[in-house]
């Protein structure tokens, strides 16, 4: 009985994109048996990152990150998402105080102080931005199958 060892195996090719808002690429060849969480940690991605992970051209969900494993000779694209993150309700409560401290430099020094209507028209815009991130989440991508 005869065994054959392949010596050379293919590997894995990761392209990853780490940041948002550029397009300069990580490139990487893997051999070995590694998850799609290893990949990324190999490529310098942080656990918790919001990534797109793209195998042979096929949305990998997150929830399948530790338990798929690319065959060799298979394509990784990774790339990082900009993603809101919690602070609506900080961006809130900054903005009610902006307003309140305008309402007392205007009620103190009247209309004409240089602070009072700049300051309450930043909490009112905080307030609304705040709101928006926390109604409106960001969009999630179609999987596959074509369900988000």
């Amino acid at each position: 009985m005869s065994t054959i060892e392949v010596l050379n195996p293919e590997p894995v090719h990761v392209t990853a994109l780490t940041r948002p808002f550029n397009f300069e690429r990580t490139r990487l060849d893997v051999t070995g048996q590694y998850t799609i969480r290893e990949l990324l940690a190999q490529v310098g991605i942080r656990p918790g990152t919001a990534t797109l992970v793209y195998l042979n051209e096929v949305l990998v969900p997150e929830r399948g990150y530790d338990l798929v494993r690319p065959k060799p000779g298979a394509r990784v694209l990774v790339r990082v998402v900009p993603r809101g993150g919690n602070g609506g309700a900080l961006k809130i409560v900054a903005g009610v105080v902006l307003v309140i401290i305008g309402i007392i430099l205007i009620a103190a020094y009247g209309v004409g102080t240089p602070l009072g209507v700049p300051l309450i028209l930043t909490g009112v815009s905080l307030i609304v931005s705040g709101e928006v991130r926390m109604l409106i989440p960001p969009p999630r991508p179609l999987t596959a199958g074509g369900a988000a």
